[in-house]
């Protein structure tokens, strides 16, 4: 056994108070100092989940603050502990001894059942899917299909519409449709004296024949078809403008309905006021003939007039060869005077190709070849003089062709009353 000594010091403080300070252990016989162990207080907490899922208790540093997972209870939605049964939530509780926490629960919403609405359109814009409650109304936007009317939906495959579905499991709706019946709802002329008519139930892509009056539009053959257009989003067709009088008119489609069978539809309408001034007139007829009607004579001759019109970019100048080929007739016998005008009315010189003689049969007019002069430089129109030598006429021009240098040239037909200045524009060229 091991001797052990304890040493001992002291002082005195200057109060005279006596400090001890010890160095070293007790005296005793074991090897190795003693260790003093420093204890945690500690609490219990357990935990009423009224019905909720367990919450295992636990133990706490006293004072400290109680934290656990939050449990949870079918239909209700936890709101915190309570430190008694019925109590109100702490938002932060540190026990200083054992202690009882209980759930605080409050009712969530009841869930509905719900149940998958899926929409067969038959061809028909897409419906996309839905849930809705059990037993509840189902509401979605109607769809859409070209020709057809949507008239509501049914619960099995060509059944009848049902009014008011309400579902009570999964299920598919099926669109009901109702063919449009083809029409040409409306037709008229618009202010350019472009024909215009609004149609529905017909798909513009099987219509083959449009015509206005005895002008008819053959849709098959490319360079006509041009005299057609399709308003895109909407049943409208625009026909190229048709000289028309004073008086009733009709429209009339040729198509392919959907069972592929040719139908015809038709559509009168009324022209109330003259298109151009009544002392000319221009209409179309089925020669491919424009014709103009002058309906009295005038003082002069080029107080009404008629042009051949190309581009500005294509004026003539000065030593050009220039031909002018064209189909010519009229009810009466008539020659005709020319001149040069830049513009329409806009008078440049007094000879243009010469007269030209209207029979009562279709001839053949050629200018030959003329020579440009400096006089007509800059011209872009050749003017028809009417009334020459007819108190009134009717004039046909088709097939026109319009050569510069040897180069075809555009043209298009402009007719001028003098009266009131107004103006009608079509394009002519080879029928």
């Amino acid at each position: 056994m091991k001797r052990r000594f304890l040493r001992v010091s002291w002082m005195l403080a200057l109060a005279g108070l006596v400090s001890f300070s010890f160095v070293g252990t007790s005296c005793g016989d074991d090897d190795e100092d003693e260790k003093k162990e420093v204890t945690v207080e500690k609490v219990k907490v357990t935990f009423d989940t009224d019905g909720g899922s367990e919450v295992k208790a636990i133990e706490v540093e006293k004072g400290k603050e109680v934290s656990v997972a939050a449990p949870t209870k079918d239909g209700f939605t936890f709101k915190g502990w309570a430190t008694e049964k019925g109590g109100a939530v702490q938002t932060s509780i540190k026990p200083d001894k054992d202690i009882t926490l209980y759930a605080v629960w409050e009712a969530a919403a009841p869930v509905a059942d719900k149940v998958k609405v899926t929409f067969d359109t038959d061809g028909g814009s897409e419906v996309a899917a839905i849930e809705v409650e059990k037993g509840g109304a189902i509401s979605v936007d109607a769809p859409t299909k070209e020709f057809f009317t949507f008239k509501g939906w049914a619960t099995t495959k060509d059944g009848e519409v049902v009014a008011d579905i309400k579902a009570d499991a999964d299920i598919t709706l099926y669109a009901i449709w109702e063919a449009i019946e083809p029409k040409i709802l409306t037709a008229g002329r618009a202010a350019d004296f472009s024909i215009v008519a609004t149609f529905e139930g017909i798909d513009s892509t099987k219509i083959t024949k449009v015509a206005v009056d005895a002008g008819v539009i053959d849709m098959t053959n490319a360079d006509q078809k041009k005299k057609v257009s399709f308003t895109e989003g909407k049943y409208e067709a625009t026909i190229a403008p048709s000289p028309l009088n004073v008086g009733d008119h009709k429209v009339t489609f040729t198509f392919t309905d959907a069972a592929g069978e040719e139908k015809t539809l038709e559509q009168t309408f009324a022209i109330t006021e003259a298109q151009l001034p009544p002392l000319v007139d221009v209409t179309g007829d089925t020669e491919g003939a424009l014709i103009v009607k002058a309906s009295q004579k005038l003082a002069d001759g080029w107080d009404n007039q008629f042009w051949i019109v190309f581009d500005e970019a294509n004026a003539i100048h000065t030593d050009d060869k220039i031909v002018v080929n064209m189909k010519v007739r009229a009810e009466k016998e008539a020659s005709i005077g020319t001149q040069v005008h830049k513009a329409p009315g806009e008078y440049i010189h007094w000879a243009a190709i010469g007269n030209v003689n209207f029979t009562t049969e279709w001839a053949d007019f050629t200018s030959g070849e003329v020579t440009v002069v400096s006089q007509q430089d800059g011209g872009f129109s050749f003017a028809f003089n009417l009334n020459d030598f007819a108190e009134a006429n009717n004039y046909y021009v088709k097939d026109v062709k319009f050569t510069v240098n040897g180069t075809e040239v555009p043209t298009t037909f402009t007719v001028k009353d003098k009266g009131t200045n107004e103006i009608y524009n079509a394009e002519i060229g080879s029928k």
